[in-house]
């Protein structure tokens, strides 16, 4: 059986055996079976090797007993080093070798091992297996490094057009203002004005998001950390979207089952949170339908529904409302950057800008807790529940 590497070359296999005899026998073998091989008669060559032509060796197949340095001890000191611990090793034991030294060799960081005698055709299945998991493994690696450094690049992008935003939206800002100042204007004049003045704020709001994620994911952002009230800062955020409410035709609700809702946090940056997700949930929710916003304790006692994996007595706020439920798939993605969920025959529209729930997560993350989705409600077939956790302070 001859085995083609992901190169489209003869995997190479560096046999290490302190045994001439059984050095020829394998080399051989494996080379009858479409193997390259290289050979080491102890650890230590062995190294130099790896060390020397570390891209061209597939796969190590050692001995364990031998002089000076065991198998064992080769495995450990591989897969101990950065440059080397990818490459996958097969050890050799012995026809009586026990359990406890098989569990060693695989603890060690071995991928297989195999007893003498040796079966040729199951060392070579083992051989396969191995090579191909690796291979498996590089290209996820590979596929895993294209998509950062995409990633890497639309982020790079996103911060110089933000950039390049941000002034003529500080410019229309003044601009605005200075039209306010003027005593002639009507009041259906200043009333437009008004609300062009809170649509700019919006995507100044929204531009500063994004650099705060972009901060976030760079490691340059610095939470400015105080102990406040939860249901001060849902209060605050109830209030500066009334009007997002009114227009859309729902009411939003808030209920606290505890008091002392205390959490250790970026006031700030949670309440950007808290807006993301009730603006999200306005947006969604159909016309003449009611938006609760839940905040609890996790215990048994005081929550109205599950969250999933949040610790015992830490703070959750949930903000809910009954439009369509996600599909499954969606759910699984929906806290990726850059990603939208399409319109479907269930949902009246595009659920967020591809940043805001990405936001959310990072936000969410860089304080300890946990956010997630919960869609449709729980007793219910319709409705969504996006909530995030946090330890108490």
């Amino acid at each position: 059986m001859t085995r083609q590497s992901s190169l489209d070359k003869r995997p190479t296999i560096l046999l290490v055996d302190d045994l001439p005899d059984n050095l020829y026998v394998f080399t051989e073998l494996l080379r009858r079976e479409g193997y390259e091989v290289i050979a080491a008669s102890n650890g230590k060559k062995a190294l130099e090797l790896l060390y020397s032509h570390p891209e061209q060796i597939d796969l190590v197949l050692s001995d364990v007993m031998m002089p000076e340095m065991t198998g064992f001890e080769l495995c450990k000191l591989i897969k101990g080093d950065d440059r080397i611990c990818e490459i996958p090793i097969i050890l050799i034991t012995a026809q009586l070798m026990n359990e406890e030294h098989a569990v060693e060799g695989l603890e060690g960081g071995a991928d297989d091992y195999i007893s003498r005698p040796i079966s040729p055709n199951l060392l070579t299945k083992k051989i396969n297996a191995v090579i191909e998991r690796k291979s498996m493994a590089d290209r996820w690696r590979e596929k895993s490094r294209r998509t950062q450094e995409a990633l890497e690049v639309k982020e790079w992008h996103t911060r110089m057009l933000i950039h390049d935003l941000r002034n003529p939206l500080t410019s229309a800002m003044g601009f605005l203002s200075i039209l306010a100042m003027d005593d002639s204007l009507s009041a259906r004049h200043r009333e437009l004005i008004s609300k062009i003045q809170n649509a700019i704020q919006k995507e100044a709001e929204l531009l500063e998001d994004m650099l705060t994620l972009i901060a976030a994911r760079e490691g340059r952002l610095y939470l400015e950390l105080e102990n406040f009230n939860l249901m001060d800062q849902i209060t605050e955020v109830m209030f500066l979207e009334e009007g997002a409410a009114a227009k859309k035709g729902v009411i939003v609700e808030k209920e606290s089952l505890v008091d002392d809702l205390t959490i250790y946090g970026d006031r700030r940056l949670i309440g950007r949170v808290l807006t993301n997700l009730l603006d999200n949930a306005i947006k969604h929710a159909p016309r003449g339908t009611s938006i609760r916003i839940n905040a609890f304790r996790n215990r048994a006692h005081e929550r109205p529904y599950v969250p999933h994996n949040v610790e015992e007595g830490w703070i959750v706020c949930g903000i809910s409302n009954l439009g369509s439920p996600i599909p499954e798939d969606s759910r699984k993605k929906i806290f990726e950057p850059f990603v939208q969920i399409p319109k479907d025959s269930r949902m009246s529209c595009l659920l967020g800008v591809g940043l805001g729930l990405s936001f959310c997560q990072e936000i969410v993350r860089l304080h300890g807790g946990k956010i997630g989705v919960i869609s449709p409600i729980p007793g219910l077939d319709q409705g969504t529940i996006f909530y995030f956790s946090m330890a108490p302070a």
